[in-house]
């Protein structure tokens, strides 16, 4: 996990720090990142099976880093690592109401007061989804 001075700054208490890194470390537990790896390379491997091209694979060697790179959580693992950070917090005794303010600023710095579009074209749930639902969020 890493975390750039940027972020520190935006942040504007140690419970959104607190958020931010325990939506990170979850991500981590749950091993998102291993997991859309492999589902990133089903598609070469499945095509390789098909057509007996074997080909396939080595291509794969070659954009795996990329991946790896530039894996964008899909927006299940991005759900649920909000859940697991708001469900933290509150047994810490503090609010996830702090996370979800968060996200809504970087939103805002990030995309102006417009927003970022359509989620359907991103990786994320909308922001404002996932912040209403960090709020949401029982102890348990």
């Amino acid at each position: 996990i890493v975390v750039t001075d940027q972020l520190v700054l935006m942040a504007k208490s140690d419970t959104e720090l607190d958020g931010v890194l325990a939506h990170e470390m979850a991500h981590v537990n749950h091993s998102h990142g291993l997991r859309s790896v492999y589902q990133a390379s089903l598609i070469p491997a499945a095509i390789a099976f098909i057509t007996g091209d074997a080909s396939q694979f080595a291509q794969m060697t070659v954009i795996l880093p990329a991946i790896l790179v530039q894996s964008a959580y899909s927006r299940k693992f991005e759900q649920q690592a909000d859940d697991d950070a708001a469900i933290l917090l509150r047994r810490q005794g503090e609010d996830p109401a702090a996370l979800a303010g968060f996200l809504e600023r970087m939103e805002l710095k990030t995309c102006g007061k417009t927003g970022c579009g359509p989620s359907w074209l991103g990786s994320h749930p909308a922001t404002s989804a996932r912040a209403a639902r960090a709020r949401r969020a029982p102890a348990q």
